[in-house]
């Protein structure tokens, strides 16, 4: 059995080989006649991930790569679209958030790009971000965040890979895991038959393949099971976002409509939005939204008393000392934590930027 080991990690070996070759899209030889013709092909095509590299993203999941200052990037824009004039009930519809953590974020993004706050006669809150406005011959301004509900709620792909690469990992496993329980198998009979196995073979071929095997697909299970809760409540804030969709539409005419909202949400939704309840004859209960509508309205007034004014833009990031209040590192650390202010506690917001996101 000792002599014959050599020889079955060998074919194991050239197993390994024979997979790769084949799943590898960027070694496969399909439609590539020729060697000119391959190594044209190889340089146009951008490169896919290594094979190596797919297991690992079916076993643990793909890398998920966050731009940290993506949320400062789309609250810029946002500004920048709203003349620099905006309030909780704005940056609300853009993020979902309810109007105290907008207009928490909102204090926050205050300090980082060096804001102001009016308050209007009847006591509405407008936050003014003069610094990110675009001065004539800086370039046109951005166009910011779509409304929430412009998409739906989205989650990362499980493994990042195509479905049938998937299969073939999978099938490749299943594999190993039935030839670990032929060679215990055997073992188990030569026992029995007071046939002696060698102990190298029984752990390196029966025991060692058979724990790898079982490991490699209890780690994927373990994670659908979390993938599952986060795709039931994706689909909880899909039907959030339809009905803040419903919300906003309320406030849209020239006085706000009552609206019914969704039982299993009306208490969150009346209490982020600060709606008041009305019962009717039959007993059902409606929302309004005044309160809403007042700051979708002091936001626009503002806006428009804004035009025409000049306002000299300025560095947000700045490298000069002299005009950084906090040290770099804590710099830094606030980013962090604006950036989490900024996007909301929901399913991780990923902002619905008009030339990036196609909605579904």
């Amino acid at each position: 059995g000792f002599i014959e080991l050599p020889f079955y990690l060998l074919a194991r070996t050239l197993e390994w080989l024979f997979w790769i070759s084949l799943f590898d899209d960027s070694s496969s030889s399909r439609g590539r006649r020729g060697g000119r013709r391959r190594a044209h092909r190889k340089r146009a095509k951008k490169p896919e991930k290594a094979f190596y590299q797919k297991v690992f993203d079916y076993v643990l999941g793909p890398e998920r790569k966050v731009d940290p200052l993506r949320a400062q990037s789309a609250f810029t824009a946002f500004a920048q679209e709203h003349g620099g004039r905006v309030t909780a009930a704005d940056w609300s519809a853009r993020t979902g958030q309810s109007l105290e953590s907008a207009d928490q974020a909102l204090t926050a993004a205050i300090v980082r790009f060096h804001g102001d706050v009016d308050v209007t006669e009847d006591g509405q809150l407008i936050y003014r971000f003069d610094e990110l406005m675009v001065t004539a011959g800086q370039g046109t301004r951005r166009v910011g965040p779509d409304k929430i509900w412009s998409a739906r709620a989205k989650l990362p792909s499980f493994t990042g890979n195509p479905s049938g690469t998937n299969v073939w990992i999978t099938i490749f496993n299943a594999f190993n895991l039935f030839m670990s329980f032929g060679v215990l198998g055997f073992a188990g009979d030569a026992a029995s038959q007071g046939i002696t196995v060698d102990p190298a073979i029984l752990v390196g071929l029966g025991i060692v393949p058979l724990v790898f095997s079982i490991m490699f697909f209890a780690v994927p299970a373990l994670r659908y099971l979390s993938h599952l809760r986060a795709t039931a409540n994706a689909e909880k804030e899909t039907r959030r976002r339809q009905e803040i969709q419903k919300i906003y539409a309320s406030v849209a005419g020239a006085q706000p409509e009552p609206v019914r909202l969704d039982p299993k949400l009306e208490k969150e939704l009346a209490a982020a939005f600060d709606g008041e309840p009305i019962v009717d004859g039959s007993g059902q209960t409606f929302y309004v939204f005044r309160s809403l509508k007042e700051q979708l309205e002091a936001g626009v007034r503002a806006r428009a008393a804004s035009i025409g004014q000049v306002v000299f833009g300025q560095t947000v990031f700045s490298s000069d000392e002299e005009e950084k209040s906090l040290a770099t590192a804590d710099l830094d650390d606030f980013d962090a934590r604006l950036a989490r202010e900024l996007e909301g506690s929901h399913v991780e917001l990923d902002f619905v930027m008009p030339e990036l996101v196609e909605v579904h």
